[in-house]
């Protein structure tokens, strides 16, 4: 029994760490302004890492506008070195994109460990309320997203 148990788990080991990025994606729709206090809160799943991101609208900041405003958090819930990249998309009723952004962390996350990333989509007022669809895309890894 021992002897068919180390090869197995060779080989299991060596699956889950060829295999690629693990990809995980939500969308649906979304009705601005929405406020710091009242967010849209999106949940995610990946294979290494759990994501809790809330999405709202906000005015200020660096770019000093409207804009659409996220904060993911980021938890390593496995047992190894995990690496990420995150993507959030907004869309009008068409599906017609109005302003994205995107994240890769590259230096690697503790097991465990949270990660909070926090992001702005600056567009013209008059875009604010042309927002009605939302898409989130999380790839999550034990090496560099990119690297297989």
């Amino acid at each position: 029994m021992g002897q068919i148990c180390v090869p197995l788990l060779l080989i299991l080991t060596l699956l889950v760490n060829a295999s690629p990025a693990f990809a995980v994606s939500t969308k649906g729709g979304i009705a601005f302004p929405l406020s710091a206090q009242a967010p849209m809160p999106v949940a995610l799943t990946g294979k290494l890492m759990t994501v809790q991101v809330k999405l709202w609208s906000a005015t200020g900041g660096l770019g000093g506008g409207e804009h659409v405003q996220y904060e993911a958090r980021i938890k390593n819930t496995s047992k190894a070195m995990a690496f990420y990249s995150i993507h959030v998309a907004v869309f009008d009723k068409q599906w017609n994109l109005i302003a994205a952004d995107g994240f890769t962390q590259i230096f690697g996350q503790e097991p465990g460990k949270t990660d909070v990333h926090g992001g702005n989509l600056y567009i013209p007022k008059s875009e604010l309320g042309r927002i009605a669809a939302f898409q989130i895309s999380f790839h999550d890894d034990v090496v560099n997203i990119g690297k297989r």
